[in-house]
């Protein structure tokens, strides 16, 4: 779901569309035996989370990141790594 968001999904169908063209690569690391989730099912799921918990979940894990990372920027997009960043010097 991430990498549909980053890659500009902007709802539950456009991130089942994701999930449908990314299925062979997603196959890689994930068993999708039924096959990619209906964009109702993300709905449904997501609907029972509480917003709470996963604020606190999130912040506890960006802490760990921050403390592993000593405070440097974490890329989350890969350009950093794929060294395709603009250099603002």
């Amino acid at each position: 779901m991430r990498t549909a968001i980053i890659a500009g999904a902007q709802g539950w169908e456009d991130i089942e569309n994701y999930g449908i063209s990314k299925q062979n690569w997603l196959e890689e690391f994930l068993a999708l035996p039924h096959g990619i989730p209906s964009d109702d099912t993300f709905c449904r799921v997501f609907e029972f989370i509480d917003p709470e918990a996963l604020n606190k979940c999130f912040l506890k894990w960006v802490e760990t990141l921050v403390t592993k990372m000593g405070g440097e920027i974490i890329p989350i997009d890969g350009k950093t790594i794929r060294g395709s960043y603009d250099d603002f010097k």
